[in-house]
């Protein structure tokens, strides 16, 4: 092996985790500077709700664990959390009943506020050009999201008529 090829970068660090791990960071995040400022604070966090953008970090999940939260709720899913793993004895992801032993983490469900306004912001003017309100119109009324319902029936249905637009199957005659 050549010299530049041992003290290549990349030939170090192509199968390393070294860009996975965050325990090294200078960044706080929120849910540990939300802990911190609850510990300056005096605010009493035992059997609190915490409520985050994103599912926590293996490390915030340390935190959240240790400081007595019981239900974090989150919006988005994070990949390279390893809190379960580590914290499978102290956490329930998604319970179907809650845990009264353990810290429970579950999706959150309803608008999301990226999109509270795509709910329910008015589309063009509510009101006449002399100001009162508009009547509603339930005829000329839409959604303000279309909404489809992708069902186990219809994938059926979509599956069936795939098969059906397959060309037959050639079957070889024996000589």
């Amino acid at each position: 092996m050549s010299a530049e090829a041992l003290f290549d970068r990349d030939a170090y660090l192509k199968d390393a985790q070294i860009f996975d791990v965050i325990e090294f960071g200078r960044a706080v995040h929120a849910e540990m500077a939300a802990i911190a400022q609850a510990g300056r604070l005096g605010v009493r966090l035992q059997d609190s709700r915490l409520f985050c953008t994103t599912f926590p970090c293996h490390i915030c999940a340390r935190h959240i664990v240790a400081s007595g939260v019981r239900e974090v709720v989150f919006i988005e899913p994070y990949e390279k959390s390893r809190a379960l793993e580590l914290f499978g004895d102290s956490i329930s992801v998604e319970p179907a009943e809650p845990s009264p032993t353990r810290t429970n983490f579950r999706a959150f469900v309803g608008v999301a506020p990226r999109r509270y306004l795509d709910f329910f912001e008015s589309q063009g003017s509510r009101k006449t050009p002399a100001g009162k309100i508009r009547a509603l119109d339930e005829q000329t009324a839409t959604p303000r999201i279309r909404r489809f319902v992708f069902t186990y029936a219809l994938a059926e249905i979509l599956a069936v008529e795939g098969i059906a637009a397959l060309p037959p199957k050639r079957t070889r005659s024996k000589k």
